[in-house]
């Protein structure tokens, strides 16, 4: 009997946390898919909490939820155009390439900020897009498949 009460408390301890902002902070991108559902400012309040660098895990989805959100939402993208120059390359990466991705017109002064950035992946992705604007075409690199390597 006192094997199962401690099997039933270690099957508890070890279970998911029913919040989704709590399983957001271990990255789960099922809980950024609940916290999306919600679409309004609770839910842009929710990923803005987890954008700073102590967030870890939690920081890229709470990018990409941000992102969804920031076709609707102006705030949304308040929040995000800080992480373009954040210390993280990944961070600015993950940012550029979901602002990139929703082909918002509202980037483009940052894509002209990144065009010169250290990281060469980021200051060409930045270069890209900047191309892609300026030939009246604001679709992203990412849906039509221009850095998909030719078969």
């Amino acid at each position: 009997m006192r094997y199962a009460w401690g099997f039933l408390l270690l099957a508890s301890c070890s279970a998911a946390p029913a919040d989704p902002e709590l399983r957001l902070l271990q990255g789960s991108t099922e809980a950024r898919n609940e916290i999306l559902e919600r679409r309004g400012p609770e839910a842009v309040r929710i990923f803005a909490r987890h954008l700073g660098a102590e967030a870890g895990a939690a920081r890229l989805p709470a990018i990409q939820g941000l992102a969804v959100l920031a076709e609707e939402r102006p705030e949304a993208l308040a929040a995000l155009l800080p992480l373009l120059k954040d210390p993280s390359r990944d961070i600015r990466f993950e940012t550029l390439a979901q602002l990139c991705f929703r082909g918002l017109p509202d980037v483009q002064p940052a894509l002209v900020a990144l065009s010169s950035d250290p990281d060469a992946a980021i200051r060409e992705l930045a270069l890209d897009e900047l191309d892609r604007v300026d030939q009246g075409d604001i679709r992203s690199v990412f849906e039509i498949g221009a850095r998909d390597p030719d078969p």
